[in-house]
């Protein structure tokens, strides 16, 4: 996904596509690379992986539908659009202050 942003720091223009397989393997090895300087063991290949989920959820899917809910409540379009990705960060940023 690609985002463009103002000057506010707020999301514009957001353009999703599928990565390409080449771009799929330098993000992954890229990514990790940064956690094994961590310490980390390399993530799971071709899964979204969550370091730590907020505090009162267990799984992905929680936290997924904890979005779209809010989504939802707020009429906002659940789809790759900027409203969304708004949307989203500011809740996961609210549910992880809470943690």
């Amino acid at each position: 996904m690609e985002t463009c942003v103002d000057s506010a720091g707020n999301v514009t223009t957001v353009c999703c596509r599928p990565l390409s397989e080449e771009e799929l393997l330098y993000e992954e090895a890229e990514v990790n690379d940064l956690l094994a300087e961590s310490g980390v063991p390399a993530r799971p290949r071709g899964r979204i992986w969550l370091l730590r989920p907020p505090e009162g959820f267990t799984s992905l899917a929680a936290v997924l539908g904890h979005l779209l809910a809010a989504a939802d409540k707020h009429g906002v379009r659940q789809a790759c659009c900027s409203e969304f990705v708004q949307l989203s960060h500011a809740e996961l940023r609210h549910l992880f202050q809470l943690s």
